[in-house]
């Protein structure tokens, strides 16, 4: 967990004066990609994941516990993002952006995050249960193209901050090629 002063750990929310969220970090830190873009010339998808209520979380059980909370929830999303062929483009605190070389992939991987979040609830007391909100963005371009790929990081994230717990929100562009897509059904 990465201190950040005037913020409360997992918070991606609004920050007090001088402070910054986990989701603005994320945004910053987009352009600095720890993996080659070069092998998504063709087209690639974007999949940001954020643990919803971790603040609550954090001032009901303190910095210990949602630590705990938050290294339970990246068991749960990250093994089925590598195992789905996704690459982990960036993590900081309680988000993750992640990306998938084909759209029915990513959403596959969104479905199979949520049902594993949910069966993990079913076996937490309600005041300890968390949720994820997933937004997931499609180009048929390069991500080799920084400009072209800083896009869809910008249009990505601002589709996860207007998500909530427990849904999957999707681009336009997302949704078209899910349509196009027989193997997975997207309602508009």
């Amino acid at each position: 967990m990465r201190d950040n002063p005037g913020k409360q750990p997992g918070d991606g929310g609004v920050a007090e004066s001088g402070g910054t969220t986990d989701i603005e970090l994320l945004l910053a830190a987009s352009g600095q990609a720890d993996i080659s873009l070069s092998s998504y010339k063709s087209k690639f998808t974007l999949l940001f994941v954020d643990v919803v209520g971790s603040p609550a979380f954090f001032e009901r059980y303190g910095e210990t516990a949602v630590l705990v909370m938050l290294q339970q929830q990246h068991e749960m999303i990250i093994p089925a993002i590598r195992e789905a062929g996704g690459e982990v483009v960036k993590s900081v605190g309680d988000t993750a952006l992640t990306l998938f070389g084909t759209a029915g992939k990513a959403a596959k991987t969104a479905i199979r995050i949520q049902q594993k979040v949910e069966k993990y609830n079913r076996k937490r007391p309600e005041n300890e249960r968390s949720q994820v909100r997933i937004a997931l963005g499609y180009s048929s371009g390069s991500a080799d193209d920084k400009e072209n790929f800083n896009g869809v990081v910008d249009e990505v994230i601002q589709i996860g901050k207007i998500s909530q717990g427990g849904q999957i929100l999707l681009s336009s562009a997302m949704h078209e090629a899910l349509r196009k897509n027989k193997s997975i059904q997207s309602d508009k």
